[in-house]
């Protein structure tokens, strides 16, 4: 009785695993770089509220809102300085006087807005901004 033996795997089947697990190297490869860029872009978005927060505060917390000025300026800041290039952003801060109708008295107020925006590194441009009413 003459029995056929198979030892081992063809040619065919060696090259078909190769590319599953190719295929399969290529996924995880490529959504452990997204997840990266994710959480670069997490970590630039929470440092930039950290700016505008520590902005607001050292600039426009006091009682004397009166004497805030009236303003349109622009800043460049630095948002990340790890790394070769530092990640840098341009900050707007605006100061309007209006006035809010409460109780049939007119209470003046002022609208400070700060915002900070970026270019990610995938080129796409992202802002944060924070506006605080005051009174004056």
């Amino acid at each position: 009785m003459y029995r056929n033996k198979k030892n081992g795997f063809s040619l065919v089947e060696l090259l078909v695993a190769a590319l599953i697990l190719a295929i399969a190297t290529v996924a995880v490869v490529s959504m452990v770089r997204k997840s990266r860029e994710i959480q670069l872009s997490d970590n630039h978005r929470q440092e930039v509220r950290a700016i505008l927060n520590a902005e607001f505060e050292k600039s426009y917390s006091y009682t004397q809102y009166a004497s805030i000025p009236v303003r349109d300026t622009t800043i460049n800041v630095t948002i990340d300085p790890r790394g070769g290039t530092p990640l840098m952003g341009t900050m707007y801060v605006s100061v309007d006087s209006t006035s809010e109708v409460a109780s049939g008295t007119a209470v003046p107020l002022k609208k400070v807005t700060l915002a900070i925006s970026w270019l990610e590194a995938d080129t796409e441009r992202d802002s944060i901004s924070l506006t605080k009413w005051v009174a004056e």
